[in-house]
């Protein structure tokens, strides 16, 4: 297993499954997709149950709002079609409320103000906007991670599952086919 880390992902390649690969070759396009989405969202699954638990340990309980329930893995089509196969991400819902310095942002002067993030107050833990600087931390606070840490941890134990749940499934898609 190799890691490479970018600006702001982590990724990972399995190394040693020549055979579930020969396998997974003799099934048709969509079946493979649906075997890889499988396998790589129970694995995701895996990683977010850790952000919960450690987002949980960090969470105010005097207050309504919960990190920790805010924690999601979603589909990233996007990522997928771009480097091929699938790809999901582990997050907290609840958007930033800045605006992103741009050349769009600075023209309309909107740089470093502020924006509502309409709904964001439905969602199940309420408005976790807040949830990046207690990760990453500011001037006046630090930094209290989470989510990296996380991730580190459940790294080997979600390459494994991934590679369990992609045996099965495409066992179970090779026993239909015959």
């Amino acid at each position: 297993m190799a890691l490479s880390t970018g600006s702001d992902w982590l990724s990972w390649e399995l190394h040693g499954v020549e055979e579930l690969v020969d396998r997974l070759s003799k099934l048709t396009n969509a079946i493979q997709g649906k075997a890889v989405r499988t396998a790589g969202r129970q694995a995701s699954n895996l990683i977010r149950d850790n952000v919960k638990w450690r987002a949980k340990q960090l969470d105010d309980p005097s207050t309504a709002e919960s990190i920790a329930e805010n924690v999601v893995v979603r589909y990233a089509s996007r990522t997928a079609k771009r480097e091929g196969g699938a790809a999901f991400r582990v997050g907290v819902l609840g958007g930033a409320k800045s605006y992103v310095k741009n050349k769009t942002n600075e023209r309309k002067q909107r740089t470093g103000k502020q924006y509502a993030t309409g709904g964001s107050s439905e969602n199940p833990g309420g408005d976790t906007f807040y949830w990046r600087f207690v990760e990453f931390g500011t001037s006046n606070t630090r930094a209290q991670h989470f989510m990296m840490p996380a991730l580190e941890e459940s790294i080997n134990p979600a390459t494994d599952k991934f590679a369990t749940v992609l045996a099965k499934e495409i066992d179970r898609a090779l026993a239909r086919i015959r």
